[in-house]
């Protein structure tokens, strides 16, 4: 919880108020009705001024109304961070994070949030052009030794190394070993060189693991 809220840079009511945004049924839904909807663990959060911030760092978006109240809804990153949230990280128990971070707050490192959800012993398919695809075993997920960046309170957040094995080269069908680091703003843009010692082939392969060239 706390490397995926340090991570996305929110707090836990304001994780929380993304999520009731982007499940809400209504396409905007105002700041009144939104302040009932938080749990009571969250009920001495200024809503208003919450949700002003989250607009200005793009989670929410104002929307126009005949109401005299600010009116909000999800922005395309809100509904992602949203999805995040239900799907990969701590559902709808943001409530108890004050509980959980106090309880484990002894830990001296945490590592930063792992948008793919990597899983040692995992097996993911690579597409490249023409339609080549390969497939990548996951060996073992750490922290490296580079920093993504530092906690308010100081503790460093470590970016994940993962060691991987190409379970075949695109040439000549050997396995290929090697190992690297990323983390959330590098997962989906940067690119990590593979080497064949037995062809030769050089190749990019994304942090993500799905696609290569």
């Amino acid at each position: 919880m706390c490397a995926f809220l340090e991570s996305f840079q929110i707090t836990d009511a304001g994780a929380q108020m993304i999520l009731e945004v982007a499940t809400s049924r209504q396409h905007h839904i105002d700041v009144d009705t939104l302040a009932k909807k938080m749990p009571k663990e969250f009920q001495k959060v200024n809503v208003g001024v919450l949700a002003k911030e989250l607009i200005n760092a793009g989670f929410l978006e104002p929307y126009q109304s005949k109401k005299e109240v600010l009116c909000v809804r999800s922005s395309a990153l809100g509904r992602d961070v949203a999805y995040l949230i239900r799907e990969r990280c701590y559902s709808r128990k943001l409530k108890h994070f004050a509980a959980l971070a106090e309880r484990y707050s002894g830990q001296g490192y945490l590592i930063c949030f792992d948008p793919q959800g990597f899983k040692v012993g995992e097996k993911r398919y690579a597409q490249g052009l023409e339609g080549k695809r390969i497939a990548v075993l996951i060996k073992k997920k750490s922290h490296a030794d580079s920093v993504f960046r530092h906690a308010e309170n100081g503790v460093p957040i470590y970016d994940i190394k993962l060691e991987v094995d190409v379970l075949g080269c695109p040439k000549c069908g050997r396995k290929i070993e090697f190992e690297y680091s990323y983390n959330p703003g590098s997962c989906y843009r940067e690119f990590v060189p593979i080497h064949c010692e037995n062809c030769g082939l050089d190749f990019m392969l994304r942090h993500a693991l799905d696609k290569f060239y």
